[in-house]
């Protein structure tokens, strides 16, 4: 439908969006149910919804269609819904980066446009220089677990510096399947900072 929107209002008031508490009921069983992911290796995970309509729509249109609009509105959504309930506040947001090649060719990293819409939405300050990806891996879409695991291993260079006198820090992120990226990171921060206490926040949380 014609809209100056985003997204138009049809196809919004279409958008079934879960309460807070169902979405968290959800993620808590889905840590339990799988291995996998009750060994993440951050302290806390929170997620707009689990990874089915429309977050399964929207998210390939931001990554595979250029769609880095609907990236910085599904952040909005996150901040909406999520912000209001954090018992503690933040130091600092990182996005999970990008490798140089494959921000090249997408032209965006998702993750930094969702973190610096959280950042300037929260006043939480995002460190876009803090951590860059130094290998260049395979998407991890396309793999098994254990592929995935070795592909994201020492894939990730942390600067100690603008972290050290921190205690709590978010990494953000689009979508968590496996959580092997994300414990690839959080392993690179805690060599330099093992202090550190880590959330992740999420869009999505795929059903394993």
């Amino acid at each position: 439908m014609p809209s100056h929107e985003v997204i138009c209002s049809t196809c919004q008031h279409d958008m079934l969006w879960h309460s807070d508490a169902e979405v968290q009921a959800e993620v808590l069983s889905q840590l339990w149910a799988h291995p996998r992911l009750s060994h993440l290796k951050c302290d806390r995970l929170i997620c707009l919804d689990k990874y089915r309509y429309p977050l399964n729509y929207l998210i390939p249109l931001i990554k595979f269609h250029d769609r880095a609009d609907l990236a910085v509105w599904l952040a909005k959504r996150w901040y909406e819904a999520r912000f209001k309930s954090l018992e503690l506040i933040p130091d600092a947001l990182i996005c999970v980066p990008l490798h140089p090649k494959r921000l090249r060719h997408r032209g965006f990293n998702q993750a930094a446009l969702i973190a610096q819409t959280l950042s300037r939405l929260s006043g939480i300050p995002h460190l876009d220089k803090t951590a860059k990806r130094i290998k260049e891996t395979k998407r991890q879409s396309e793999l098994q677990q254990n592929e995935r695991e070795e592909n994201v291993s020492e894939a990730f260079y942390v600067n100690p510096k603008p972290i050290a006198a921190l205690s709590h820090i978010v990494l953000v992120d689009d979508v968590i399947t496996t959580g092997a990226t994300i414990n690839a990171f959080c392993k690179a921060i805690h060599k330099v900072a093992p202090h550190l206490y880590i959330d992740v926040w999420c869009i999505g949380l795929a059903e394993l």
